[in-house]
């Protein structure tokens, strides 16, 4: 539920939504800190007005036949208005000092309740030459009281002027009496003294009203300047707004544009950076997988080095063998030599035959052989 400011606008209770439909003469508004419905205004003239009973800041309990707890000002007007010239009982409770008290009021504009609406008819009096009872009320009796009669009533326009203005004047004289029955001729000449008394009250009032209006038409020109040069401070101040404001969206706009390219480079960098990191994985990859393989080969080559090391011991041990072999080979073969030299020269000098000489050779032949030597071939 919303709570209008006080001073803002208000629901109104003083209009329908036809010329057949009117308020009561209030203005309600709710509480800034509760759900609670006051009167915020009284409308001159109104019927609420012309009770003088209802304040500015009682509170609104029950309306006809409603409770109006927690309902709001749009609900609490749509109840109190209705027909122009119908009545409505109202509920009021006085903050101040806590009195509950309910008044009947009658539906209808001010200029509806001045013309005497949904009251009864101004008592017409029947003035003639034959007396008439004491009994019967007149216009000045009724005015002289100073009481809450209808008749004196009649004479006022409803304003709160007009009210004082009769308050102020001087109480007439009762009529005389003369057996029971007043003189109507001399009452209505009392009463029309009396009158013109409230006649010119009522035009010295008006003067000063006159008066009064003028210095707040004066009041009204000078703030109606003044109102007209802060309208327009305010709208070049709205100009200016504007002007900034318009600047301030482009500037938005500007920033909006750099930050979408910001975005693109953004994702374009962290494009590259993951680029980055997988190449940097694939390079870490492929730095272990050499370093495996540079193990592995070191391995090998260590392995083979060692194989090859053994192999050239082997080698070495083999080739010193076979020197010590071929050492010895050649000294059976520089003896059998000169033992085969020996020999020949022998059978030379025997002079052998060509059987002798080749058995000899046979023989040498098959001693070499025996020895593991070459046999050498002779041309």
């Amino acid at each position: 539920m919303s709570h209008p400011p006080m001073g803002g606008s208000f629901n109104s209770a003083t209009s329908g939504q036809s010329s057949k439909q009117a308020g009561v003469g209030l203005l309600l508004a709710e509480t800034e800190n509760s759900n609670i419905v006051i009167v915020k205004q009284v409308v001159p003239r109104g019927s609420a007005d012309r009770t003088r009973q209802i304040k500015v800041g009682d509170q609104i309990l029950r309306v006809g036949g409603h409770e109006v707890a927690g309902m709001n000002v749009t609900d609490i007007r749509n109840i109190i208005v209705g027909e122009q010239g119908t009545r409505v009982p109202i509920r009021f409770r006085r903050p101040e000092n806590n009195e509950v008290f309910e008044i009947e009021l009658v539906r209808g504009t001010p200029e509806y309740l001045d013309q005497g609406g949904s009251f009864p008819p101004p008592q017409q009096a029947a003035y003639s030459q034959q007396q008439v009872p004491y009994s019967q009320s007149s216009i000045y009796q009724s005015g002289g009281a100073r009481g809450p009669h209808q008749n004196v009533k009649q004479y006022m326009l409803g304003t709160t002027w007009s009210q004082e203005m009769f308050n102020q004047l001087p109480p007439p004289q009762p009529a005389r009496v003369t057996g029971g029955f007043v003189d109507p001729a001399k009452a209505l000449s009392e009463e029309n003294e009396w009158l013109r008394s409230a006649l010119r009250m009522a035009e010295t009032t008006m003067m000063r009203h006159r008066q009064d209006l003028g210095t707040c038409r004066e009041l009204f020109v000078q703030h109606k300047v003044d109102c007209e040069a802060r309208v327009k401070k305010m709208e070049e101040n709205n100009r200016s707004k504007d002007d900034e404001r318009r600047e301030a969206e482009q500037a938005l706009l500007s920033a909006e544009e750099y930050r979408r390219s910001l975005e693109v480079r953004l994702r374009e960098a962290q494009r590259r950076s993951e680029w980055m990191r997988e190449t940097d994985a694939q390079i870490q990859d492929n730095e272990r997988a050499r370093v495996e393989y540079l193990n592995e080969v070191k391995r090998r080559a260590d392995t083979e080095k060692l194989d090859m090391e053994h192999e050239l011991n082997r080698l070495q041990e083999d080739l010193r063998s076979e020197k010590a072999a071929r050492t010895d080979a050649e000294q059976r073969e520089s003896s059998l030599r000169s033992d085969f030299n020996r020999l020949s020269e022998h059978r030379v000098d025997a002079a052998g035959g060509m059987r002798d000489t080749r058995s000899s050779m046979d023989t040498n032949l098959n001693i070499g052989e025996s020895f593991g030597v070459q046999p050498y071939a002779y041309g």
